[in-house]
């Protein structure tokens, strides 16, 4: 009897630990799609794509533009290229053409 009691009580223990991760797993997903959804104006840094949609400029345009050496709005992470919102919209903003 006293065996079965601590078989009850270890299986719940295992099925109280599942729901306890599932739980957490939930929660880190939920702010994963908060994350997903913070406007573009409100961003520090952009994605190529997110700038496209952004600026209305050409995804090869925006890559033309941030090979260049001296690129003041482009921040690399690793490979990735990331677009500095803020100073992206001054370089905007000075330039007459592009």
């Amino acid at each position: 009897i006293f065996r079965m009691e601590l078989d009850n009580i270890e299986n719940c223990g295992s099925d109280s630990a599942d729901a306890n991760t599932y739980s957490r797993t939930a929660d880190i997903s939920s702010i994963n799609k908060e994350e997903k959804s913070v406007p573009v104006w409100e961003k520090v840094t952009l994605t190529i794509d997110e700038a496209v949609a952004y600026s209305g400029i050409g995804k090869n345009k925006i890559r033309e533009l941030t090979n260049k050496p001296f690129c003041s709005f482009l921040l690399h992470n690793g490979t990735k290229r990331l677009i500095k919102r803020k100073e992206f919209e001054k370089f905007l903003t000075v330039q007459k053409s592009i």
